[in-house]
């Protein structure tokens, strides 16, 4: 059976990023619109494409994780930007998605926090950083307590107070002089 690894990631790459880029990453995006695989020679001399399952990064899926896989790169007519948007799961023994995010920052033109990776077993995932075209991880951090942890039904509103506050505003706006 063997372990699965969620990755969830989204980035704006860069547009003068080569076509070779673009087309590799179509490939592992898979779908409908995906293009042949190229040849051997041809890939990139990164160490993704040395790992067993480098052409499913993108587009693998297991019953593990919520949700189902999703991965697109889409590029904008008006302003020419692709955008990549990945939501997979694989066995990632030989670091398929370190070396896959580690290969894709550099093409990107996002900063900061870009997504996340975590393993099935682990209570926190891995939190993935793009800054100067390199990328960064960290372990999310927080406690495993449910006493520790801050519940939105705790800190939000409840509808009725919502909008009882929404028709205090509406009657405010009523009762002033129009200005």
């Amino acid at each position: 059976m063997g372990m699965y690894t969620e990755l969830v990631l989204a980035c704006e790459i860069k547009r003068d990023v080569p076509e070779e880029v673009l087309s590799l990453l179509r490939f592992l995006c898979g779908g409908l619109e995906r293009p042949p695989r190229p040849a051997d020679e041809d890939l990139p001399a990164h160490p993704l494409f040395h790992t067993s399952r480098w052409e499913s990064v993108l587009n693998a899926g297991s019953f593990y994780f919520p949700g189902a896989p999703y991965s697109r790169l889409i590029t904008s007519e008006a302003t020419g930007q692709a955008r990549l948007t990945v939501r997979s799961n694989l066995k990632n023994y030989g670091s398929e998605i370190e070396y896959f995010v580690q290969w894709l920052a550099p093409y990107s033109t996002s900063e900061g926090f870009v997504g996340y990776y975590r393993y099935e077993e682990a209570a926190r995932p891995t939190l993935i950083f793009f800054h100067n075209g390199r990328a960064r991880i960290e372990t999310a951090r927080g406690s495993d307590s449910p006493d520790d942890w801050l519940y939105l039904d705790e800190t939000l509103l409840d509808l009725d107070e919502f909008l009882a506050e929404d028709d205090d505003d509406e009657d405010e706006e009523e009762d002033g002089d129009g200005v």
